[in-house]
């Protein structure tokens, strides 16, 4: 077997490791850039590789749905956020001034998640995407009132090193020169963190505690998408411990995850409000709340909500 057909072969059934080291990920990183060009290659490698790449190809599909087969841990395994998340109202921020190099983009909020959730390990259209966003305007915030906060994105290079920057809504952020709202940053993030999950198959179900108190780190979770694998109640407004849905309410929820409508708001007057805590296939907790007629999923935006076909009622929670 001539070099060359080797190679082409090894491009056709990549061996990407599972693991998430810095020098790995840059390897991983480099393969995908290589499958790349070997697709863009055209005719004249189709017809060397001959009926050994159509058998490849017949049995795997194309260099997306390959990827998709092909479970990882690595999403996860982005190192994790400080312990201590700088101020930014009293601290100097820093930004990344190159993506070169960049393996991993991780969302660090405040307060902090109680498990680490997956990170963006696709990270080679991140400079499109953040010159799509407008730039950063103090006049937009000024008649707001936002609550400070620490959240963060952490950059990881492959040389080892990171960048904490800045990542609250109506904080100056941005990276490579550009700045913009962290709060548009923040969505930048998580828009590509559902791409990823759409083109990657990989999982780490959310077996953690649920913390009525707390409120859910943000997350591309959305229903239709991701399965709900465990569930708590939350009543009144955070003073109570969560309570474990049973094996019955949770199936009944993740049914309804996995059938929303458009967003319905009932009317109704429960003696105290009822929100449930659920946890996802991919590392989530969301949140989804009592719409009388339905559960309700608010979304990460004003157009993003949705409604779950089944009611706190026929789940036995409110009376």
């Amino acid at each position: 077997m001539s070099e060359r057909l080797r190679d082409l072969l090894e491009q056709a059934v990549p061996d990407d490791a599972p693991t998430f080291e810095p020098h790995a990920l840059a390897a991983t990183a480099r393969r995908r850039r290589d499958r790349g060009r070997a697709m863009g290659a055209g005719l004249a490698a189709v017809i060397l590789v001959g009926a050994a790449t159509a058998a490849v190809v017949g049995t795997r599909g194309d260099d997306r749905d390959q990827v998709a087969q092909e479970p990882t841990s690595a999403p996860y395994d982005v190192p994790p956020c400080p312990a201590r998340l700088p101020d930014p109202a009293t601290e100097d921020a820093t930004y990344p001034g190159t993506f070169d190099g960049l393996v991993g983009l991780r969302l660090c909020p405040d307060p902090a998640a109680p498990e680490t959730p997956d990170a963006l390990t696709e990270v080679d259209d991140l400079t499109g995407r953040l010159a799509a966003l407008d730039e950063f305007d103090p006049a937009r915030c000024a008649a707001i009132s936002v609550i400070p906060s620490r959240q963060s994105l952490l950059f990881v290079y492959d040389d080892g090193t990171s960048v904490l920057t800045p990542a609250s809504p109506c904080v100056p952020s941005g990276a490579v020169g550009l700045m913009v709202d962290g709060g548009d940053l923040v969505s930048m993030y998580l828009d590509a963190l559902a791409d990823q999950r759409d083109h990657l198959a990989y999982s780490r179900p959310y077996d953690g505690a649920f913390d009525c108190a707390a409120t859910p780190a943000p997350s591309p979770a959305g229903p239709g998408r991701e399965r709900i694998v465990s569930g708590a109640v939350c009543r009144g407004y955070g003073e109570s411990p969560a309570e474990p849905l049973s094996e019955d309410q949770l199936r009944r929820v993740a049914d309804a995850w996995d059938a929303p409508g458009p967003l319905v708001l009932g009317k109704c007057s429960p003696p105290e409000p009822v929100r449930l805590l659920l946890g996802t296939d991919r590392g989530d907790v969301v949140e989804v709340q009592d719409g009388c007629v339905a559960l309700t999923w608010p979304g990460r935006d004003e157009d993003g909500g949705a409604s779950l076909p089944v009611s706190m009622a026929e789940l036995g929670l409110t009376p």
